[in-house]
């Protein structure tokens, strides 16, 4: 067939088609239809790209992505290792789709930030592998002031060095966040940071699994608000005395059905610092505790299985003042200690429930306030609370589920024990002398004196005595 001359008029020089300068042999590429409309889709391989592994494919990827930058549309990567060197920047309204996250890989050839969503709405990538080169690579980045950004069915690995991060979304202050935007079915391994939120507003994070990481699994350094985490494992921390979820600053938000495990030399599984209205339900974790801390309020803790490890198992460490928490129905593995308040400076305002089987611990600086605290126990005599001052040897006050009260000076046992001896009677509730009040009754004669009991005053200056009589007639 003959080259055929194309008449340019108004009508086919608007939006989504070609301008004035395009040469029928530009029309004829992949990115434009019959009639001369751009296509919805690009195929990176149609504008140079090898997908061997080796060959720099970053400038024929870009050429492809850029096609789009006016219409919004998907760019398509057949199966294949793509090499880049540089940044790929994504348009608002461009999605990069690949085969899968196994077949379609995006390969870094230095330490570079791989695909770029600064700024921009509705745009995503799907399907695809990103591998960094073991150096301070970011993964993908999502930017200041974009809106609804989707990643979904992606892979990010090997972006191990010092800085590293597997994905990042990020704003540049609370008045420029990244919005809205989410993350969903998604693998990310070996990298120095797994996943990180700074300044953002409304993302999301769902089913995933964050691995063999150094620093933090999850993390926010950064004022955030909305952000919702769930159906998320992070396993396998390589660092010691890291966390693998730190959140500074998170005002609303949800950690539900958290899972992780393998990392025994992690500081703590979760801590929130100075945190607002979270709410961590569901889950499994094991080998480190939850910390609170910074002044985190109205935190809810509901229905976690937790089985710390180590010299004394602990599944929550509340510190700096943390309150206005609900702490209900969570599973401590047998013999853990549930809550520590040993380091905090007031914990007020607290709904606590613990289950069957598991001790709750305080120490002297817990303070409740219109507090509500239930305990379910299957013997007669286990203790329900205990409390001692820090250094004592031994606890000063002890509540068991019997209604006994048990109290001591810290050095010894207890040596003072009040109970329900009798039917309506309250007294010593061990062998020995006691003291035991029942019911009232009309007396007049006395018979003998046989013990006297010392009263005194508030700052403990004795006021005299009462008589014991041995019967009273």
């Amino acid at each position: 067939m003959t080259d055929q001359r194309i008449l340019y008029t108004d009508w086919l020089t608007g939006a989504n088609h070609p301008t004035k300068t395009d040469t029928l042999n530009r029309l004829a590429l992949i990115g434009h239809n019959n009639d001369g409309s751009h296509k919805a889709w690009v195929d990176v391989k149609e504008y140079g790209a090898t997908g061997d592994g080796v060959t720099d494919d970053t400038t024929a990827i870009q050429n492809a992505i850029n096609t789009l930058s006016a219409s919004g549309g998907t760019v398509l990567f057949p199966l294949g290792t793509y090499l880049i060197s540089s940044t790929l920047t994504v348009p608002s309204y461009v999605f990069l789709v690949g085969v899968s996250r196994y077949r379609s890989q995006l390969k870094a050839a230095s330490a570079i930030t791989m695909v770029s969503f600064p700024d921009r709405d509705s745009a995503g990538i799907m399907q695809m592998l990103l591998t960094g080169n073991s150096t301070a690579s970011v993964g993908i980045d999502i930017g200041a002031g974009s809106n609804t950004v989707h990643i979904r069915d992606v892979q990010v690995h090997n972006c191990s060095a010092s800085g590293g991060i597997g994905i990042y979304f990020h704003g540049t202050s609370t008045a420029n966040p990244c919005m809205l935007s989410h993350l969903d079915s998604f693998n990310i391994s070996n990298c120095y940071t797994g996943l990180r939120l700074d300044y953002t507003a409304g993302c999301s994070v769902k089913r995933g699994v964050i691995q063999t990481y150094t620093a933090q699994g999850i993390y926010n350094a950064y004022d955030s608000s909305g952000m919702n985490i769930d159906s998320v494992d992070v396993e396998n921390n390589s660092g010691t005395g890291n966390y693998p979820i730190l959140l500074d600053t998170v005002r609303g938000g949800s950690l539900i059905n958290i899972r992780g495990e393998s990392n025994s030399d992690a500081a703590a599984y979760i801590r929130l610092n100075g945190c607002v209205g979270m709410s961590i339900i569901g889950g499994s974790m094991t080998e480190a505790p939850i910390i609170l801390t910074d002044n985190s309020t109205g935190t809810n803790i509901l229905g976690a299985y937790m089985a710390p490890n180590g010299g004394t198992p602990l599944c929550i460490k509340l510190e700096s003042g943390s309150h206005y928490m609900h702490i209900g129905q969570n599973y401590p593995y047998s013999g853990s200690t549930l809550v520590d308040d040993s380091a905090n400076t007031g914990l007020d305002y607290v709904n606590l429930n613990v289950d069957s089987g598991k001790i709750l611990t305080f120490y002297e600086q817990i303070k409740l306030l219109k507090a509500s605290f239930e305990s379910q126990r299957t013997n007669n005599n286990e203790a329900v609370f205990l409390s001692r001052v820090i250094g004592d040897s031994q606890n000063r006050m002890i509540i068991r589920n019997q209604g006994n009260i048990e109290c001591g000076s810290g050095s010894a046992t207890a040596d003072v024990i009040v109970g329900r001896v009798a039917a309506n009677v309250w007294g010593c509730a061990a062998s020995g002398d006691g003291l035991a009040v029942g019911n009232s009754a009309a007396a007049t004669t006395p018979g003998s004196v046989v013990k006297k009991i010392e009263i005194f005053d508030h700052i403990g200056v004795s006021l005299g005595y009462i008589p014991v009589y041995d019967a009273i007639t």
